[in-house]
């Protein structure tokens, strides 16, 4: 009963934190790329769970991701609440699944509470719960706390069947999220604290036993290599050099560390410090972190709990730390999510240790409750953290409140305020561009704010200064080619749009932009080229099939153009366009 007591507790206190979040709004921030997937709105269809589990959108696979968000779309529709609500229970019933997890392992319900209440309501979590884009990291860790409470099964009585779940459960965790291709490497560290079976096994016997899981690990890596790699997202090392990488990473992990334990100024992104990073503050991190890790072995035998939550610590954030520097972000909180676990094991597994070996009731009660208040004054921290996370612009005017050079807050809370304060976003950029003048796709947004306006050959020379400064980036090509079609200057803009495209080929917006100024302009055949190449890149796309049909009609190939039509329907049943074009344009009179 009293674990019921406990699980229902910890439920209790991440539902009060992250209640409110039902009323939020989707953000700028990934949500508005990953809702803005075509076909998302159709919900659960068999295409969409094939394109699931084959797509890599936003330079990203995690197909289990994609179906529980398309699951809630075909119940609620593509609305902000249930989205929010569900990463809420997620994070609720990890908490829950934790305070499990432990339980099973080391049989101490005290420490194991403690640990899962600050894992529920830890300020560094709310990224992870209130961001829509962020259920990758709930969804991934409730099947890796899953997987190893699945293990501890099979580490008490070693039976094939709990081997089986530990390894069901760790993929399902990999295709929500690959953070935790280190879980092999945590159950090597409770193979050793506090599972002890490294007495009864030899290392090599247990390493074999993980094989399984390293090889699931290791095609989850270069999946995500390949897919991150597809969108641009890993930076090279000229851009970020080893010995930056290896500062940085150094850095982060005291960064991480210390806003565990302050966590105040807590962003939704922190600009990467680049060539500004403290050389000598690098060495003096790396020096601790080395000084914590050799004491963390050379007492292993005396506090295994130490010796396993820090290297679940450092090893979980190994991926993320910056060696491989995926984005332009120093650290991210969301990164915390499963690392943070290990931290809390060594700091409530200690606590209770010193409270046990201290056998005044007294020193105890008081220990429990100094716990209670900090956990109680993390929960309001996290309640106040929460709200940031509202709506787009209040969340990038708090990113702005606590961080300093941020370029991504000024571009991003520009973009939120197009559509109500157009002159404030135009400010926005431009705070942007002063802080990073390379930072061409503010110098664009400002173009598109002139062409809004009706400024259209200030805007053209906009986008001709940005293709111009910017050569390799074709976005100002396409924009520059919109405009000058807008000023009616077609011949120029087709121009425009086929630069555009020898910089990105694949751009499928560009390709049929393109298309339709060759149609417009009366070049049919050519304009059925471009509108075949789009098709290629994307067969279940309607908009080219339809661009195709006008073109093959005008050059009077009434067949082909239906053939296209027809294709068009059965992957777009309710395209408006199509149905009409087929029933009043080729085929009059039917």
């Amino acid at each position: 009963m009293r674990h019921v007591v406990i699980a229902f507790a910890l439920a209790l206190e991440a539902a009060v934190i992250y209640f409110p979040v039902h009323g939020f709004d989707f953000v700028n921030y990934d949500d508005d790329v990953y809702m803005g997937a075509r076909r998302i709105d159709e919900g659960l269809t068999a295409r969409n769970v094939e394109w699931a589990f084959s797509t890599f959108h936003h330079s990203n696979w995690h197909p289990l991701t994609w179906l529980s968000w398309l699951t809630e779309i075909e119940v609620f529709g593509v609305r902000p609440g249930p989205m929010h609500l569900g990463n809420a229970l997620l994070h609720a019933a990890n908490g829950v699944l934790l305070y499990m997890a432990l339980l099973s392992l080391t049989r101490k319900a005290v420490p194991s509470a403690l640990a899962a209440a600050l894992f529920a309501a830890h300020p560094m979590h709310v990224e992870s719960v209130a961001w829509i884009s962020e259920r990758k990291d709930v969804l991934s860790v409730f099947f890796g706390l899953l997987a190893i409470i699945a293990y501890a099964r099979y580490a008490e009585h070693t039976r094939p069947l709990t081997y089986i779940a530990t390894i069901a459960a760790f993929a399902l965790s990999l295709l929500a999220k690959p953070m935790l291709v280190t879980l092999p490497l945590v159950l090597l560290l409770l193979d050793f604290w506090p599972t002890e079976r490294y007495t009864t096994y030899r290392w090599s016997r247990l390493a074999l036993e993980k094989a399984p899981l390293f090889a699931m690990s290791a095609a989850s890596c270069v999946v995500t290599w390949m897919a991150q790699s597809a969108g641009g997202a890993i930076k090279t090392v000229e851009t970020f050099p080893l010995w930056l990488r290896l500062s940085t990473a150094s850095v982060g992990y005291l960064n991480y560390v210390a806003k565990t334990f302050a966590p105040v100024n807590l962003a939704a992104f922190y600009p990467h410090p680049s060539d500004g990073l403290n050389f000598t503050a690098a060495v003096l991190a790396a020096g601790v972190v080395a000084i914590v890790s050799l004491n963390a072995w050379v007492y292993r035998e005396r506090s295994g709990y130490v010796f396993t939550g820090w290297f679940w610590f450092v090893g979980a954030l190994a991926p993320v730390i910056g060696i491989v520097q995926v984005g332009e972000q120093a650290i991210a909180d969301r990164y915390s999510y499963w690392p943070h676990i290990g931290l809390f094991v060594a700091l409530t597994f200690g606590i209770y240790a010193i409270a046990i070996e201290n056998r005044s009731s007294v020193a105890q009660n008081c220990t429990y409750t100094v716990c209670a208040a900090c956990i109680v004054t993390l929960g309001v921290l996290a309640s106040i953290q929460t709200r940031v996370w509202k709506d787009s612009e209040t969340l990038w005017r708090h990113v702005l409140a606590v961080t300093e050079n941020n370029y991504v807050a000024h571009a991003n809370l520009g973009h939120a305020l197009l559509a109500t304060d157009p002159d404030e976003a135009e400010r926005e950029f431009e705070a942007a561009l002063a802080i990073r003048p390379d930072h061409f796709e503010s110098l664009i947004d400002i173009a598109n704010i002139w062409l809004e306006r009706g400024e259209t050959e200030q805007a053209i020379a906009a986008y001709l200064e940005a293709a111009e400064r910017f050569p390799g980036a074709y976005l100002a090509y396409a924009n520059f080619g919109g405009a000058l079609e807008k000023a009616g200057r077609r011949g120029e803009a087709i121009e425009a749009y086929k630069n555009a495209l020898n910089r990105a080929p694949a751009d499928i917006e560009t390709r049929v932009r393109l298309a339709d100024a060759l149609l417009a302009d009366g070049n049919f055949e050519h304009a059925v080229v471009q509108f075949e190449y789009a098709i290629q890149l994307d067969p279940s796309n309607a908009r080219p099939r339809i661009g195709a049909a006008r073109s093959l009609a005008a050059l009077g190939k009434t067949s082909e153009a239906r053939a296209q039509l027809e294709r068009a329907l059965r992957d777009e049943p309710d395209n408006a366009e199509a149905s009409k074009l087929l029933q009043e344009v080729l085929v009059p009179g039917k």
